[in-house]
């Protein structure tokens, strides 16, 4: 059994992420991206019609630029030009996602650049896969960005170990998914090496370190604790109120009811 809770069968009470306290609110939703990231640029992916909506490497661009390639464009890099900002609220990575989210949004609203291109971006925010989409993608871009300038996440330990593993990872995990190309293991054979191999890395990452254990069994704890689709409630309110907010044309109520 993981726990004494699986061991004597005793329910674990639940309750909605708003009714944790700010900073443990956020690292329950860090924790749940980090259970997700082995699969969201492969699975989400899935969902997103790529004729009319923007793919994970789309979505990364946008709001990483990649003034390089593109310097007709003059891409932002929304990540980089926050650094400042990050530092003075302390790295609250939830209120620099939403931050940064806004100034997206504001800027596409006047991009003139291609049509198609912003179409798609719109036509990504309009759905509720594809708010996720957007908020998980650059969560992950700014989580890698503060590892890289910090060497941590703050209010996100096992989110932060999941990216670090993945990053060391990163040319097995290619070759798993192109044997999963080539037809040589399933899908599913694929993902659920990948998902094996992450969470041993991050075992191996903070196997001495008693504290960063103790602040991942601690986020871990009030996962488990808050009702999941309150979570995914946070994720879609927050991303619609901000597109509603920036381009003053709110949405049918019904759909930040779904939760599935």
């Amino acid at each position: 059994m993981s726990n004494a809770f699986d061991k004597y069968k005793v329910e674990i009470p639940q309750r909605d992420i708003e009714n944790f306290e700010y900073e443990d609110s956020v690292k329950i939703l860090t924790y749940h991206v980090g259970t997700i990231i082995p699969r969201v640029l492969k699975e989400l992916d899935e969902y997103i019609d790529k004729r009319k909506d923007f793919t994970a490497k789309q979505t990364s661009l946008i709001i990483k630029g990649n003034k390089a390639k593109r310097p007709a464009y003059k891409m932002k890099n929304y990540i980089e030009e926050h650094v400042e900002f990050y530092q003075e609220i302390e790295m609250d990575i939830l209120r620099s996602v939403e931050d940064i989210l806004e100034e997206v949004i504001t800027d596409m609203i006047s991009y003139n650049k291609n049509k198609t291109r912003k179409a798609k971006f719109f036509n990504t925010l309009d759905s509720i896969t594809g708010q996720t989409f957007v908020f998980v993608i650059a969560l992950i871009n700014l989580g890698e960005h503060m590892i890289k300038e910090h060497g941590k996440v703050k209010n996100g330990r096992y989110f932060e170990h999941v990216l670090k593993a993945k990053q060391e990872l990163s040319s097995d995990i290619k070759k798993l998914f192109k044997s999963m190309n080539r037809g040589e293991v399933s899908k599913e054979e694929a993902n659920a090496v990948f998902r094996e191999s992450i969470d041993k890395k991050v075992q191996e990452l903070i196997q001495f370190d008693s504290e960063i254990y103790q602040e991942i069994k601690y986020e871990e704890d009030l996962y488990t604790m808050c009702t999941k689709d309150s979570i995914k409630g946070l994720i879609y309110g927050m991303v619609e109120r901000i597109r509603a907010d920036v381009t003053k044309t709110p949405r049918l109520i019904e759909l930040l009811e779904i939760t599935e």
